[in-house]
């Protein structure tokens, strides 16, 4: 009685065992089935993108994954932006990080200094204003060499379109922040070349008008 007790307990604990490996190597599989359907989605992605291989744009793309794989893929980019930017300060700004595991990696110290009530939102703001200084020529530049290319004229096609929804946006934000309305709701432009000749002699796209304010100095 005491060996068949002893062979069905050896019995059990072999398919718990067997069972806790069966398991293990269902989760593998299917951890390695998601990474290669990803692979594969990269692949897919990587010919429609401009340029294909090779291209500036692949190369933005290549170097988003390396941020991925290094575990900073969900991290906020424009506060990212504003910590590297300032990577003589991150050694000074770590030594101000609370004490505790799970920063020793360089990706657990950016997130650390990212979450940081303090560091974050001045990381955040300088992305901000960096942005801003990238952007603002650039939006300049192509709505003057728009203009410049005289396709602004009154008879060019795009002009009788309907007027897009950003521009739609564009109008009702210049109206908010100048404080101008029009009289009769009918008055609001509602082909493409109008809204364009309306928004362009209020200032353009509001967000470039000025600079955001530098942060606090930490």
């Amino acid at each position: 009685m005491i060996y068949e007790d002893e062979r069905k307990h050896d019995f059990a604990r072999l398919r718990a065992a067997i069972d806790g490996t069966s398991q293990q190597l269902e989760a593998k599989i299917a951890a390695e089935a998601a990474q290669l359907r990803e692979l594969q989605r990269q692949a897919h992605a990587m010919d429609k993108r401009r340029g294909g291989p090779g291209s500036a744009d692949a190369h933005k793309y290549a170097l988003g994954s390396v941020l991925a794989m290094l575990g900073l893929g969900e991290v906020d980019d424009t506060a990212l932006l504003g910590l590297l930017s300032h990577s003589d300060r991150i050694p000074r700004l770590i030594d101000r990080l609370p004490r505790h595991d799970g920063v020793a990696s360089f990706a657990g110290q950016v997130r650390a200094l990212l979450a940081d009530p303090d560091i974050g939102p001045w990381c955040h703001q300088w992305g901000r204003v960096l942005q801003w200084r990238e952007r603002a020529p650039l939006y300049r530049h192509e709505v003057e060499r728009f203009i410049a290319s005289g396709r602004t004229g009154p008879n060019e096609r795009w002009r009788r379109r309907d007027i897009t929804a950003a521009q739609l946006f564009l109008i009702r934000t210049l109206e908010e922040l100048l404080d101008v309305t029009f009289l009769d709701p009918a008055e609001t432009p509602a082909t493409r070349g109008d809204a364009f000749d309306w928004i362009h002699a209020h200032g353009g796209n509001p967000t470039y008008w000025q600079e955001p304010p530098l942060p606090t100095d930490l």
